[in-house]
């Protein structure tokens, strides 16, 4: 790292001589790199730019992308490790080191791999990364983020070389989308030596960065740009990376704050009162994590989906939103981002207590001035909610006041986080506030689909059953947009909203920067400073 009245002299000394030489040669000097802080000063193509970036790594518990469950870490571990496929900006599939797939039956999927790439060694990668990968995964003593994409894989064998087959237990029409796990070299890793704590803090992957050296002293991780990379076409201006190891989050703020670290990413709803607005570019991007009510369908009232219409109508959400997250999420019925190109901004519904009223009228309800009543039955339920999350607690409350304003009542019981999963896996409960990982679009259809273990209302509706199979069937954007319908209609779910994270960078810091939630440094290679 460089510091000190000494080192800035040093700097500007370079950067004077940089610019005289610019106007004679058309050049300039800059500095590419540091080691043991000593300036290395070589020449570049003459822009005006650094190429290096200072990033934040907090909490590491592994550099090996299979074994970690830091989800930041597991972020960061992309720039090095590749995927089979990707899922691009707006949700579709981009293929990576898998280049081609097709089913070759209901069990079987084969892909075709990609031939030239290199690990960051100079060794080849081929069909035996890839299964090595899978076993790994699938091995009872790896503990990932990434094993819940693979329970359903029986086997995996090697056509040739270049290709794969994967064989499952039961069909999935949409498996390819569940091949966005990193892929570790063989060769590095067989022998047992997956566990190797040695050798994961060593990272060897095929992605646009490979590791260079661990500073100690500094505690920075040095990676830079792969000049053998396939993927050469795509431009890369950010040369350098140093991750600037953390043990706390907390840590972490105090160096962005200090200017020691170039950006920072942040659930936080208060970033602007952590961080300020002055000397940031700010960009929000919706989080997987998606935030609804979930109706116990098996209750009688709530088996009617004019009840839950009146729920979704009832909630004033922009007002949850801008109250509990200071404008720090998205307002959405259904568990699709709204970026993807299955998003229909036209199937959202509004706050409207009036509408609330008459669907409840037009099925039949009567309201007392009290509450609302039919055949014996009265709207009133529990609302069960995670006491260990102040922002649903808090949503819950907003939740039971908008509620009562049409006279149905809700009681909040606040219960831990195991005793809520208990109650959604024994049906135990009227309505619960919880939150799913949206990992796609496609995770809509576990949720909804009558015989799936995800679908934790109990919903069954046969229109909604074959509109999901016409998108087994068919996946397009006229039969998704044919399932939303469905869903809209029915209401399985009360949608409240997608959490938003924000990358925060200093002032100083361009490029093409496009945070997603499945990967907030898309397109890093384009940032410089």
């Amino acid at each position: 790292m460089l510091g000190g009245e000494v080192l800035k002299k040093i700097f500007l000394f370079f950067t004077l001589i940089g610019v005289t030489l610019g106007l004679v040669f058309g050049i300039r000097s800059a500095i590419k790199n540091r080691k043991n802080n000593e300036v290395i000063v070589e020449l570049d193509s003459g822009d005006n730019y650094i190429h290096e970036l200072n990033i934040p790594i907090m909490e590491i518990d592994s550099l090996n992308p299979l074994l970690t469950t830091n989800k930041h870490v597991s972020n960061i571990l992309q720039l090095i490790y590749e995927p089979l496929v990707l899922i691009s900006y707006d949700e579709t599939l981009t293929p990576i080191l898998g280049i081609e797939w097709a089913k070759k039956d209901d069990l079987n999927w084969i892909v075709k791999l990609r031939k030239g790439v290199k690990w960051h060694n100079g060794t080849e990668f081929t069909s035996k990364d890839v299964i090595f990968t899978v076993n790994s995964l699938l091995s009872e003593n790896v503990n990932s983020l990434y094993k819940s994409n693979l329970l359903n894989v029986l086997n995996v064998e090697a056509l040739d070389e270049y290709s794969v087959i994967f064989t499952l237990q039961e069909k999935d029409d949409f498996f390819i989308y569940k091949l966005v796990f990193p892929i570790v070299p063989e060769y590095y890793f067989k022998n047992g030596d997956i566990l190797n704590e040695n050798k994961n803090n060593i990272p060897v992957g095929t992605g646009a960065y490979k590791y260079v050296t661990t500073n100690d002293i500094e505690d920075y991780i040095q990676i830079e740009k792969n000049s053998n990379w396939w993927n050469h076409e795509l431009e890369t201006k950010l040369n350098t990376i140093y991750l600037m190891r953390y043990p706390t989050y907390g840590e972490a703020i105090k160096s962005y704050k200090s200017a020691k670290v170039d950006m920072i990413i942040t659930s936080m709803t208060d970033w602007v009162k952590k961080f300020g607005t002055i000397g940031n570019n700010v960009y929000s991007f919706e989080s997987s994590t998606f935030d609804t009510i979930v109706p116990n369908t098996k209750r009688a009232s709530l088996a009617e989906s004019s009840v839950r219409k009146a729920l979704l109508f009832a909630i004033n959400r922009e007002n949850i939103v801008s109250k509990v997250f200071d404008g720090n999420a998205t307002v959405t019925d259904m568990p699709i981002h709204n970026r993807s190109k299955y998003y229909f901004s036209g199937l959202q519904s509004e706050y409207d207590l009036d509408k609330a009223k008459q669907v409840l009228i037009n099925a039949g309800w009567k309201n007392d001035g009290t509450s609302w009543q039919k055949n014996g039955q009265r709207l009133r339920f529990t609302l069960l909610v995670n006491e260990e999350n102040s922002e649903q607690v808090r949503s819950a409350e907003i939740i039971k006041e908008n509620l009562s304003e049409i006279n149905i009542d809700i009681t909040i019981k606040k219960i831990s986080f195991i005793n809520l999963q208990k109650a959604l896996n024994t049906d135990d409960f009227d309505l619960v506030l919880a939150s799913f990982d949206i990992k796609n679009e496609l995770t809509i259809l576990e949720l909804i689909q009558s015989d799936s273990v995800l679908n934790y209302a109990n919903f069954t509706n046969q229109k909604v059953d074959e509109a999901v199979q016409e998108v087994h069937n068919n996946y397009n954007e006229a039969t998704m947009q044919a399932l939303e319908r469905g869903y809209k209609d029915e209401v399985p779910y009360i949608g409240l909203y997608f959490r938003n994270s924000t990358l925060l960078t200093n002032k100083s810091v361009k490029g093409s920067i496009e945070p997603r939630w499945n990967y907030p440094f898309a397109n890093m290679t384009t940032w410089c400073k």
